[in-house]
Order: structure tokens, then C-alpha cells, then sequence
């Protein structure tokens, strides 16, 4: 049975990476950068004023004091062709370009304009100050997004100010959703004895779709074979399948044989770890498949460490891995444990940092505890007395808060 990060490591190796494609830059968020962008010019194109204020000769102030004569003034988006000398200054704006001559701003509040005669009173005067040098921020032909980078705000802006209005991005990841066995129902109808509703679609649906990923509902397939065949075959057109239950020992576990029937190769079946034993994963051409356990947190817990670090890959991430800290406990622990068990809990904020705080839950069947929590802290195998202030790791989950 593969460890944990055997089997990351097995996922990381077979994810395969999305294609790269030309995308508008106004559908770019959200996505990973597939090649470099490079500055067209540098930024800023011009040593501009930082302020409001005047631009002086710093030679002129002397321990923040000065009595100026003001020649003109400009504003962003104006230029001089007056040039300052000795005991002048120009008014400047926020944005202007510095003035020949001028090396230093001081802004307006700490200065009283009369006619044409500037006073200067700035005790924390220094050279240069307030002022934003040509190509500070990048030069022209550097690279300022790498591969990887994932496409938020911040980036798009970036992206825009260097005219790099159609990157070249990783191809969004087509997720198809398939859950198995005759005891599912859909969410929207009463169960039947022996039934329950199908949580793990709605699930799954929004771990993927808060990963970035394009959805596809396939529904439920019974333990039939050809009905449970014929939807496998429809969802392996998706960059990944996610199926759930039917992967276990079973006799009506079906999946691991039908995806053989249908020359999926598997890459390995079993981990130790819990809550999530029984987890399948293999690939078929450019296509990767889990098959997950059947029980609730099994599928989030799955889809956290193991599902996501797949569409990481794919989606061109640098360090795809889980995303893991070290965390003091809340409390004393007693955690007996054969499989690293990923237990949920909750970061709580503490006036000395942050704790993990275990949560009240009753094993893998148990959803509602699974609300509770906006963490899983990772107990490893042994007879687990752990004291409060012991460091564990501890996986956020996503969008948890």
C-alpha cells in the first residue's frame, strides 16, 4: 500500500499539464501563465513625483528647511521645459515627470506657498525622497510573470500595463463527476429504504468548480455494468473523471474492472491513509481518473490532498503539492492510529498565533461535523498522545475561512 506521498508523487508523475492557449486577457482569471511575459517599455516610463508637492534641488534644503522661488508647475500627463536652478522650484502632481534639475519632492503639507515664494519646513527630509526613478518597477525586456504564475488581480493589472492583452495560458480543466451504486439518489428526491441522497456530487462539484475547473454532472449510474460502462466511457473525454464508490473489495464493486475493460491503466489502488483507504487512480491517453470512496469526507478528503494536486498539475502550478503547516495543538490529544488520519479541525486564533483546534467527528460518514471545521490536521500512525503546544500538520481547506 502506497504512502502518502508516494502516492502524490505517482499522481504528480501521470497528471499530465493542460494545453496552452491564446486567452483574451479579460478571461485570464484564474488561469496559469503557460510562458513568460516581458516589459514592452519601462515602468515607470519617466522618474515621476510620488506626491503632491514641489520639486526642489536637494542642495537647496538645508536640515529640511528652504525659501524658494516657484517657476512654473506641472501636472500627470504634462511635461516642462523649464529647467531648475538654484533656490527654484517647480509645483509638481502626483505622477508628473520630475522637472531637469529637480532630484527631490516635498509634499504640499509640509510646505506654505505665498505668490510665488515656497517655504519648506520638512524635519524628515531626505534626498531623493518622493520620488519614483525611471524603470524602478521593471526595465524594458525583463520578465515580470513567469510560468505558473495563476492569474488574479494583481496580475491581470500587471498584464495590462505591459500590453500583454492575449497571454498565453493553461487550457481551463474539464472535471466530470460520476457517483455509483444503487443506494443513490439524486439531492432533489426522498430516499427510499436502504437510500441516501447523492451529497458527494454537490461536493465535488464545488471543490472543482472553487479550483477553477469546467464541471460536467454525469449523475448516477447503478450497479449495473452497461449503464455504469456507458457513463464511465461519456466521462473520459473530461481531462479528469471523478468517480465515487464502486472502487472498494466488494462483489459489487465494479469500477476497477470496467475501467480495465475500457483500457484505463491503473497507476495504483489503496493508500494509507484515512479518511480515504480504498482510492483508485489511474490515466487513459490524456485523461486521468480517481475513484474515490463512497463515504463523504472520504470524497473532500480525497479531493483536498490528492484530486487537487492532480488539477495543479494539470493547470501548471509550480509546487502542486498540499499546501501544509505546522501548527501547535489546542489542546492534549489522545489519537491511537494505524494510517496517517486526516482529522478535520479548526485554525483558531489565539493572542500568541495560531492553534488547531480537532473537531467533534464521528468518522468518514460524517458530513455535518465536516462543517465545522475549515482545517484537517494530520495524526501519524502510532499510539498518538499528543500535548497541547505539539506541532502537527495541518492542510487549510479552501475557502473555509
Amino acid at each position: 500500500m502506497l504512502s502518502i506521498e508516494e502516492a502524490l508523487d505517482k499522481i504528480i508523475e501521470h497528471a499530465g499539464k493542460q494545453p496552452a492557449t491564446k486567452v483574451n486577457l479579460e478571461d485570464a482569471l484564474g488561469l496559469t501563465l503557460a510562458e513568460p511575459i516581458f516589459a514592452d517599455a519601462d515602468s515607470p516610463p519617466f522618474t515621476k513625483s510620488m506626491m503632491d508637492g514641489f520639486a526642489v534641488r536637494a542642495a537647496d534644503v538645508v536640515q529640511g528647511k528652504a525659501t524658494l522661488t516657484r517657476i512654473g508647475e506641472v501636472a500627470a500627463g504634462q511635461s516642462t521645459a523649464k529647467h531648475l536652478e538654484a533656490r527654484q522650484t517647480i509645483q509638481i502632481m502626483t505622477g508628473a515627470p520630475i522637472p531637469a534639475g529637480a532630484d527631490s519632492v516635498v509634499m504640499i503639507e509640509k510646505t506654505k506657498l505665498e505668490a510665488d515664494q515656497v517655504t519648506i519646513h520638512d524635519q524628515e527630509f531626505a534626498a531623493g525622497q518622493n520620488i519614483f526613478p525611471q524603470g524602478s518597477e521593471y526595465a524594458k525586456g525583463e520578465e515580470v510573470l513567469s510560468p505558473g504564475a495563476i492569474i488574479g488581480p494583481a496580475e491581470q493589472g500587471l498584464m495590462a500595463s505591459v500590453g500583454a492583452v492575449r497571454p498565453s495560458l493553461h487550457r481551463t480543466v474539464r472535471v466530470a463527476i460520476l457517483s455509483t451504486g444503487d443506494e443513490i439518489v439524486p439531492a432533489h428526491e426522498k430516499p427510499g429504504p436502504n437510500q441516501i441522497r447523492n451529497s458527494n456530487e454537490w461536493t465535488l462539484a464545488a471543490l472543482a468548480n472553487q479550483a477553477g475547473c469546467h464541471v460536467e454532472r454525469l449523475g448516477i449510474a447503478g450497479d449495473d455494468e452497461r449503464e455504469l460502462k456507458e457513463k464511465i466511457r461519456s466521462g473520459l473525454s473530461a481531462d479528469v473523471l471523478l468517480l465515487s464508490g464502486g472502487v472498494s473489495a466488494g462483489k459489487r464493486d465494479l469500477v476497477p474492472r470496467i475501467l480495465e475493460e475500457l483500457s484505463v491503466i491503473e497507476v495504483f489502488h489503496g493508500i494509507n491513509f484515512k479518511p480515504g483507504k480504498p482510492m483508485w487512480f489511474g490515466k487513459r491517453l490524456d485523461s486521468i481518473i480517481f475513484g474515490l470512496p463512497g463515504n463523504p469526507v472520504s470524497v473532500l478528503a480525497c479531493f483536498e490532498v490528492f484530486v487537487r494536486t492532480a488539477i495543479n498539475k494539470r493547470q501548471g502550478h509550480p509546487s502542486p503539492k498540499p499546501s501544509m503547516q505546522q501548527l501547535p495543538l489546542s489542546n492534549d490529544v489522545k489519537y491511537p492510529t494505524r494510517r496517517v488520519t486526516y482529522h478535520p479541525a479548526r485554525i483558531v486564533q489565539t493572542t500568541t498565533g495560531p492553534v488547531v483546534e480537532p473537531a467533534s467527528w464521528q468518522g468518514s460518514a460524517d458530513l455535518r461535523g465536516l462543517t465545522k471545521a475549515n482545517a484537517l490536521v494530520a495524526f501519524p500512525i502510532g499510539e498518538g498522545y499528543f500535548k497541547k503546544g505539539d506541532l502537527l500538520s495541518v492542510l487549510a481547506l479552501s475557502g473555509r475561512g
